[in-house]
């Protein structure tokens, strides 16, 4: 079944993996980087994140609402642990230098195979797709994944607003 699931996936997904896969990868080196460049892949994610929700679901109060739930609690929660990310910024350069992290790389796969399996649900069993509590997981994944990319973001932002 998995072996039939692949081969009627869309080319253009496989392509789409092999580019997220190496966006991720690259994440796992030490970098410099911009305030704006540190925030642009958080950004990029959650309204992935955001539009996966609204093309499988709907734009309802209900559906947005459990995802900004799980993206707001995600990135509060969150926030605390990343204390850890590896990270120092120099004010006289605007710069981050960030140490490589392969949490990046789990994040852009969870939000990737999140909406592929609503995909291969919508094919396969689309019935479970009407089910309220079906629905409700995967909102609130697709808001718990993105909390995580903002928790990482908001936690280089408080670095850059600290003085050095």
């Amino acid at each position: 079944m998995v072996l039939e699931i692949l081969k009627h996936t869309p080319l253009w997904v496989y392509g789409l993996l092999l580019g997220l896969l190496y966006l991720g990868v690259a994440q796992s080196r030490p970098r410099q980087l911009s305030c704006t460049r540190a925030l642009i892949l958080p950004m990029v994610m959650v309204v992935l994140s955001a539009l996966g929700l609204i093309s499988s679901f709907g734009a309802t109060a209900l559906h947005l609402g459990l995802w900004l739930a799980g993206l707001a609690v995600t990135a509060l929660v969150a926030g605390e642990l990343f204390t850890l990310v590896k990270a120092r910024y120099h004010a006289h350069s605007g710069q981050f230098h960030v140490e490589g992290s392969w949490l990046p790389l789990l994040l852009i796969l969870g939000i990737f195979l999140t909406k592929y399996l609503v995909g291969v649900l919508s094919a396969l069993h689309s019935q479970l797709l009407a089910e309220p509590a079906v629905v409700a997981i995967l909102c609130l994944l697709y808001g718990v994944l993105s909390g995580l990319f903002l928790a990482r973001a908001r936690r280089l932002w408080r670095l850059a607003r600290q003085p050095e």
